[in-house]
């Protein structure tokens, strides 16, 4: 069962999935607390990276950050998916590739969505990153496009639940970020 790293992942707690908040780990750099060991779902804070500016101290807007790279870590070093607002700079500032580019040297790639797609009643557009991704193992996307809210945040969860388990089960694509290259 995957692991998710995020801020109010309380649908994931509900799924009977192990959560962690990003607010409550500690970032060192080059720590080696935490291991997932498996597939990653991360819902790193939007603030420091969405097109929206939210009015927010530097030295908050810094912790945002720093929490996005480190969520984005976890993806690379164990697989899995990271979730952010569309044309976040997180993919800049990251140099993560953008949709239709070749995969990256993690084996990472981009994918658009629409929390729409999921029952949202406004589009929401989306992008997935995504490490040890197999296209020919993509669950099925529901695209319930009547804008119905409801449980659209649950059927997304579900649906990224579904994905990570797919990326756990082929581990050829592993980073080893002790050496910094692909295994």
């Amino acid at each position: 069962m995957p692991v998710v790293l995020g801020v109010g992942t309380h649908r994931y707690s509900d799924l009977g999935v192990t959560c962690f908040d990003l607010a409550d780990l500690a970032f060192v750099s080059g720590s080696n607390r935490f291991h997932a060991n498996r597939p990653v779902i991360a819902h790193p804070p939007r603030h420091a990276g969405g097109r929206l500016t939210v009015p927010t101290n530097g030295r908050h807007r810094q912790r945002e950050r720093d929490q996005a790279m480190w969520a984005l870590d976890q993806v690379r070093a164990w697989g899995g998916v990271l979730e952010h607002p569309a044309h976040s700079s997180l993919w800049t500032d990251a140099d993560l590739p953008l949709i239709g580019a070749q995969r990256d040297r993690f084996d990472g790639i981009t994918l658009p969505v629409w929390l729409s797609w999921w029952g949202s009643d406004r589009p929401h557009p989306t992008w997935l990153y995504l490490v040890g991704y197999d296209r020919h193992q993509m669950p099925a996307m529901p695209l319930q496009l009547d804008g119905g809210r409801s449980g659209h945040g649950d059927g997304f969860a579900r649906w990224l639940l579904e994905l990570a388990v797919t990326i756990g089960s082929d581990q050829a694509w592993r980073y080893d970020t002790q050496r910094g290259s692909l295994c």
